[in-house]
């Protein structure tokens, strides 16, 4: 994980059995016992929650992390298959 940071904020594991890694620079997928980032697709870095939907999907909490411009919120349906993320909703600034 060095090549995008090791702060882990969040773990989910989706119905494929793949485990998904949101941090504080990126999102990472582990499967076979391989990592792969996924940070490039990704408009903002910092991924605060993950939440794997049933078609194979995931939804994303991510912030722009960085200063000075940090925030908001962003709610993203991140698809892994095309590396397509479609922005949902904004939330408040933190």
């Amino acid at each position: 994980m060095a090549e995008t940071g090791d702060d882990v904020i969040c773990l989910a594991e989706d119905r494929m059995g793949r485990l998904w890694v949101g941090l504080y620079t990126g999102l990472l997928s582990l499967e076979d016992g391989r990592f792969r980032t996924h940070t490039p697709q990704l408009p903002e870095r910092f991924v605060l929650c993950v939440e794997p939907a049933a078609d194979g999907t995931l939804w994303l909490v991510v912030l722009r992390s960085d200063p000075p411009d940090r925030g908001p919120c962003r709610l993203l349906r991140y698809e892994p298959a095309s590396g397509r993320t479609v922005l949902r909703h904004f939330h408040a600034t933190t």
